[in-house]
């Protein structure tokens, strides 16, 4: 059966192989650079491509229609520029040689991503996706065509906002963050450039990406946001949570109520001058500004904790004062004493990966980017630490399902955790 083709200019049908519109004039031969998929692609047999919205380190973003329909869609694709090959005319897409394990486990990080994002979607405050497909070896995420304008936009159109109207807008991104840390998903590029309002004045969340795009040095070409990025988000070695859209959300609404961006955070990890909201703008209340305070702190640890308390604190005066209280009373952790550092492995409990985008593993307080592996498999690029009583090779990598899916990947069943009554048990300290 002959697929329909449809223009994705004005949506009406095409015959096959025509390389302009009968219906528009629009050319369809030449738009979209090499390397991309032409304007006209038919994937999946139902969505045709049209021109490139936005190119990142993780794949190219397409305007695109839903033949069916037909409506307006947008079609990401996995194609991570440090790790894919020049494309041929084929349009199968070939990772690097080199980077064939590294280019099948984001590839299958991606997809896990927009499948999890799908079955909570279509939620309030998130943008919808629809579809998840594989074809020319790489993974494809169709999502609903959000609408409405950039609040970066909007902010510049209509300057700053009250504290309640700020809380209002963005009320529907709160419970859509919170609706995807429920399934241990982190979004980690909440920005107003990834926040659009709508005709009827409330937010919603689009720009969903995969932990490596979104953490520096993860072997993807990572796409961070000045003053929306939280501190851990610039190195593999630190961990991030909830707590890190928490930072980002607090810094959206500062920008909201301020009129300007938050210090960015890699500045202020070498001096912290970021001031406080109501130093920018007399006019925010003092539970506002010193919630926005709390909410921006450098330590995840002293941070909010979750987008809920957050919101509850912006909105509710009595509310806000009670947790600030709370945190003043509660000292940081004191660090734990530094064992003597030796070949054998890092004692600790086990505790739920956030990390991981899909979060089935479990890891390591002390290293919660890792996994043990047994001896004998190596990760290309990695360091390595020998585990004697173990048996095992211990890896710092960006994320921990990495390593899983690469150990899966040779036809394993992934790093079985170690029993209690074990040596492996014993050093790790399992519980």
């Amino acid at each position: 059966m002959e697929q329909r083709r449809i223009c994705p200019y004005c949506m009406q049908e095409l015959e096959a192989g025509e390389e302009q519109c009968p219906h528009c004039g629009r050319e369809l031969a030449g738009r979209n650079p090499s390397g991309s998929l032409p304007a006209g692609t038919v994937l999946a047999g139902r969505y045709t491509v049209g021109d490139i919205q936005s190119v990142d380190g993780e794949g190219i973003l397409y305007r695109g229609v839903e033949n069916n329909g037909p409506f307006r869609v947008t079609i990401k694709e996995y194609m991570p520029l440090t790790l894919a090959a020049e494309r041929g005319r084929d349009c199968i897409l070939r990772p690097k040689p080199g980077s064939e394990v590294l280019f099948k486990t984001t590839r299958m990080d991606f997809a896990d991503l927009y499948r999890f994002i799908q079955r909570i979607t279509p939620a309030n405050g998130l943008e919808a996706v629809l579809d998840v497909f594989e074809e020319n070896n790489t993974v494809y995420a169709v999502m609903e065509n959000p609408g409405g304008c950039p609040l970066q936009k909007w902010l510049e159109e209509h300057g700053t906002v009250t504290p309640q109207q700020a809380c209002a807008m963005l009320e529907p991104v709160f419970n859509g963050v919170e609706a995807m840390h429920q399934v241990g998903l982190v979004h980690r590029g909440i920005c107003p450039a990834n926040i659009r309002i709508m005709d009827n004045g409330r937010a919603r969340l689009t720009g969903y990406a995969t932990v490596g795009l979104r953490t520096a040095g993860s072997g993807l070409h990572e796409q961070l946001y000045e003053g929306y990025s939280a501190p851990e988000q610039y190195s593999t070695a630190e961990f991030e949570g909830r707590y890190t859209d928490e930072y980002s959300l607090a810094a959206v609404f500062y920008r909201m109520v301020c009129g300007l961006s938050p210090v960015p955070a890699a500045q202020r990890l070498v001096s912290d001058s970021n001031p406080k909201a109501r130093t920018v703008t007399p006019s925010v209340p003092a539970y506002v500004s010193e919630t926005l305070y709390l909410g921006l702190r450098l330590k995840p640890v002293e941070r909010i904790q979750t987008v809920r308390q957050l919101f509850r604190a912006l909105s509710e005066r009595e509310y806000a004062e009670e947790l600030s209280r709370s945190m003043e009373v509660l000292d940081p952790p004191a660090p734990a004493p530094q064992e003597p550092k030796a070949p054998a492995a890092v004692r600790g409990s086990f505790s739920p990966c956030w990390r991981s985008m899909a979060s089935p593993q479990r890891c390591f307080p002390a290293f919660p980017q890792c996994r043990p592996w047994p001896l004998g498999w190596g990760f290309p690029g990695r360091n390595f630490a020998w585990s004697a009583p173990m048996g095992w090779i211990q890896t710092s990598s960006p994320r921990c399902s990495t390593i899983h899916r690469f150990f899966t990947s040779l036809g394993g069943s992934g790093p079985p955790a170690p029993s209690a009554g074990s040596s492996a048990g014993r050093a790790w300290g399992t519980p």
